[in-house]
């Protein structure tokens, strides 16, 4: 283990750093939190999307976490829960109170039918 590095912070820090030198890595980290390190075992959580891509760079985050411990450490990933994503959300307002929604229904004289959400890209978190 590299001096100064005895906590999950420290290791983090430490792979976060070592990271820097991969602009990919370097920036998907900065998108992932350390959820626990114990047991030879790191977790790292954060949107589906990063983990979709960190899953691709698995034997390099764990040869950078094995860099800063001096061991080797097995990452697992894990996104955030969907019904956190959407609590952080705002609320949405009617459709009617949209300025173009209401401006074509005084200029057109149109009226709302139904309402869909916009659709996401497939893979993406709700």
């Amino acid at each position: 283990m590299q001096a100064g590095v005895a906590d999950s912070s420290g290791v983090w820090a430490g792979v976060r750093e070592a990271a820097s030198s991969s602009r990919y890595l370097g920036a998907m980290l900065s998108e992932l939190e350390l959820e626990s390190f114990a047991d030879g075992k790191a977790t790292l959580i954060g949107p589906a999307s990063i983990v979709s891509a960190a899953q691709t760079k698995l034997t390099d985050l764990e040869q950078l976490f094995a860099r800063v411990t001096g061991r080797p450490i097995r990452v697992a990933l894990r996104a955030h829960e969907p019904a956190a994503a959407a609590a952080r959300e705002a609320p949405r307002a009617p459709a009617a109170d949209h300025p173009l929604v209401r401006q074509a229904i005084e200029q057109l004289g149109a009226r709302i039918v139904a309402v869909h959400p916009r659709s996401r890209p497939s893979g993406a978190a709700p």
